[in-house]
């Protein structure tokens, strides 16, 4: 019963994004175009060792160049990853809003993260991110909807197991018994919950190689280079920003091309003037 009940709790921890206490993202674009974006979720291991072990199992987490491991820090659990990317491998001209709360998963598509406006001289990046931060109450509604017994009012036990006996008569599988450990384990679970209210924290950060031309950060600093969300509304937070970063291979081919340009233009006036010069002196010499 106790094992059912924490992979049970275990899997609704990892469905919903709130059974985490503290969740820290941070996406980075270097000024070479090089992405990297890291995750890592704690969950404080007051939880226990069996629901803790579910919740970093390496079957929930990891895909194709993202690596995930278990990170212990300070009386808490849970897991670490992080991905590298090209900025131009993960832009595109459209881009629906992306949900990165589920970033670690197997699912989670991260092809076309960013949206791109490409012009001749710079690029328009615009980033447009959910995050869910599911109400801690329905982590503790999910919990008590994987008990199996019922208790009805006028306290008569319903739903159950029970076995047929060689006399005949059904036989209930230890009812009394299995409830109130239910009810035991659910006050604990309750205390708990109580805590994560008081722990949860949730950081996006995001760190551009240019200021950011808009965005909703609740902090701004290092000349609005790096942006930091603090999430606490309940339910879907926006995330969004953007910035220009300037195409420097259109620019030095039209700084390159203006050069030869002016070269060429100056080879041909010296030239010119040359062909005049001689004109002159021969005209000089003919008197």
């Amino acid at each position: 019963m106790k094992k059912l009940l924490s992979i049970c709790v275990s899997l609704t921890i990892f469905t919903f994004s709130c059974g985490f206490v503290k969740t820290d993202t941070i996406l980075n674009i270097d000024k070479n175009d090089k992405v990297s974006i890291e995750m890592t979720n704690l969950m404080n291991d007051g939880f226990g060792e069996e629901i803790l072990n579910t919740f970093t199992s390496s079957d929930n987490y990891g895909r194709d160049g993202l690596k995930v491991d278990v990170k212990k820090e300070n009386g808490y659990t849970g897991v670490h990853g992080k991905k590298e990317y090209e900025l131009k491998n993960i832009s595109t001209d459209k881009s629906d809003k992306i949900e990165m709360s589920s970033y670690l998963t197997k699912e989670f598509n991260d092809k076309n993260l960013i949206q791109v406006e490409k012009g001749f001289f710079k690029n328009k990046y615009k980033i447009e991110f959910t995050f869910e931060k599911t109400k801690t109450e329905d982590l503790l509604n999910a919990y008590k909807s994987v008990n199996p017994f019922e208790i009805t009012d006028n306290l008569e036990y319903t739903n159950c197991m029970s076995v047929v006996t060689n006399s005949g008569s059904e036989d209930t599988n230890n009812c009394i018994q299995l409830v109130p450990d239910y009810e035991q384990k659910l006050k604990e679970y309750e205390d708990n919950i109580k805590k994560l209210e008081n722990e949860m924290e949730y950081n996006f950060t995001i760190m551009l190689p240019v200021s950011a031309t808009e965005s909703n950060e609740t902090l701004k600093s290092n000349d609005g280079k790096k942006l930091t969300w603090t999430l606490t509304n309940e339910g879907v937070n926006d995330i969004n920003c953007s910035f220009e970063i300037l195409n420097m291979t259109n620019i030095y081919l039209l700084g390159g091309g203006s050069l030869l340009l002016a070269i060429i233009i100056i080879i041909l006036l010296i030239m010119i003037n040359k062909k005049k010069k001689e004109k002159i002196e021969t005209v000089i010499e003919e008197k």
